[in-house]
C-alpha cells in the first residue's frame, strides 16, 4: 500500500475507479451517461493541480481510492486566512472505505498544515456512510446539509400564470433592491443557516457580507452571457423577490447539453408564503425552455423547506443530498478565527 501523486498526465489512472463510483457529480441525473459523468469529474480534477494536490492509494498496482485538496480562493480572500475544499473517492465496501479514506485524510491534512491552510471543508453524499463515519472519527464537524435538484426541460411546457405579482428581467436600477433583499434574507435572524453561519469560529458579519458580494457578482454575470439571467418579481412596482441563473459552462461542455445553474434566490420577508418563489421558478424555467436549455440545477440548504417543496413538485426532477463537514488545522485561537492575527 502506497500513496502516489496524480498529475494531469496520470489522471486517466482514476478513470476505472470513477467508472464504478456511484456518487459522481450529477449522479442522480439519468439524462447524462456515466461516461460523460466520468469525463466531467476528470475535467474538474484537471484544474486542481495548479491550486492544490491530488493523491491516490495504490494497492498492488491498483488504485483503490483517491483524494484531493483545492484552495478556495473566494473564501480565502473573503475571510482573510487560507481555506480549502477537499474530497475523497472510494468504493470498496464499508470497512475498506473507512480505512482508505482515513489514510487519505491524514495525508491531505499534513499537506494542508504545510501549506498553512487553516480551514478545510469536505462534502460527502448522504448515502456514503463509510466516508461520513471516517470523517467524524477524524474530528470533522457537520456544518450543514445541502440538497441539489436537477430539472430536465426536455418535456417541459412553458406555463402561463395569473397573478398580481409581475415578473421581468433585472435592470440597473434594481441592484439596490436586490442587495437589500439579499442582506435581510441570508442571515440567522431570518432563519437562514449555512456552513459559514453555522461555524462558531467564523464571523457572522463576514458570512452576511459574503452574500452581498455574491448578488453583486450575479448581477455582473447577467450582463456577460445570454443565458445568465436574473428574474425579478414585483408587486405594485416594488421589487419583492429575485432568482438568478447562470450558464454552467463546464458542465455544458462535458455533457454536450445546455445546462444552467440557479446561483442565488430570495423573496422579501414581508412577501413570503404567497407563492412568489413558485412564480420565479416558473418564470426562469419558461425563459430557459425558450432558450433551448436542457437541464437546470440548484443547490440549496436542506433547511429551506419552502424552496425544496417547489422543486420537488416539478416533474422530471432528480435530487441529491450532501453533508458538509469542516475541520480546523494547526493552532486556533479562542476567539472567532477571523479576529485572529492573519497569516503572513
Amino acid at each position: 500500500m502506497k500513496i502516489i501523486e496524480i498529475n494531469n498526465s496520470t489522471l486517466k489512472k482514476l478513470s476505472l475507479l470513477l467508472d464504478e463510483y456511484k456518487y459522481k457529480n450529477f449522479y442522480s441525473c439519468k439524462e447524462i451517461t456515466n461516461k460523460k459523468k466520468v469525463k466531467y469529474f476528470l475535467s474538474k480534477l484537471s484544474k486542481i493541480k495548479n491550486n492544490g494536490r491530488i493523491i491516490a492509494l495504490d494497492i498492488n498496482g491498483k488504485i483503490k481510492a483517491f483524494g484531493w485538496v483545492e484552495l478556495s480562493d473566494w473564501d480565502t480572500r473573503h475571510f482573510g486566512f487560507k481555506m480549502a475544499k477537499i474530497g475523497i473517492v472510494s468504493q470498496s465496501g464499508y470497512s475498506d472505505d473507512k480505512k482508505y479514506s482515513s489514510i487519505l485524510l491524514n495525508e491531505i491534512e499534513s499537506y494542508c498544515i504545510h501549506q498553512q491552510i487553516k480551514h478545510i471543508t469536505i462534502r460527502l453524499p448522504l448515502n456514503q456512510i463509510s466516508l461520513i463515519h471516517s470523517a467524524e472519527e477524524n474530528q470533522y464537524l457537520l456544518m450543514a446539509q445541502t440538497s441539489a435538484y436537477i430539472k430536465n426541460l426536455t418535456n417541459y411546457t412553458p406555463e402561463a400564470y395569473d397573478s398580481n405579482i409581475k415578473l421581468r428581467f433585472s435592470k440597473p436600477s434594481d441592484l439596490k433592491d436586490l442587495r437589500k433583499i439579499t442582506e435581510k434574507s441570508f442571515r440567522p435572524q431570518s432563519g437562514w443557516f449555512d456552513r459559514f453561519h453555522n461555524d462558531p469560529m467564523l464571523s457572522n458579519d463576514k458570512a452576511d457580507l459574503l452574500y452581498k458580494k455574491w448578488i453583486n457578482s450575479c448581477y455582473k454575470s447577467s450582463l456577460q452571457n445570454a443565458n445568465n439571467k436574473i428574474i425579478i418579481a414585483t408587486h405594485e412596482n416594488k421589487v419583492v423577490g429575485y432568482l438568478s441563473g447562470e450558464a454552467d459552462i463546464e458542465a455544458t461542455k462535458s455533457f454536450s447539453k445546455n445546462i444552467v445553474y440557479i446561483t442565488l434566490n430570495a423573496v422579501d420577508e414581508a412577501y413570503r408564503r404567497r407563492g412568489i418563489y413558485s412564480l420565479l421558478v416558473q418564470g426562469i424555467l419558461n425563459c430557459y425552455k425558450k432558450k433551448d436549455v436542457d437541464l437546470v440545477h440548484i443547490l440549496t440548504q436542506s433547511g429551506t423547506v419552502g424552496v425544496q417543496k417547489v422543486w420537488m413538485k416539478q416533474n422530471d426532477v432528480s435530487s441529491e443530498t450532501q453533508c458538509v463537514y469542516r475541520k480546523y488545522l494547526g493552532k486556533v485561537c479562542n476567539v472567532r478565527i477571523t479576529d485572529c492575527e492573519p497569516l503572513d
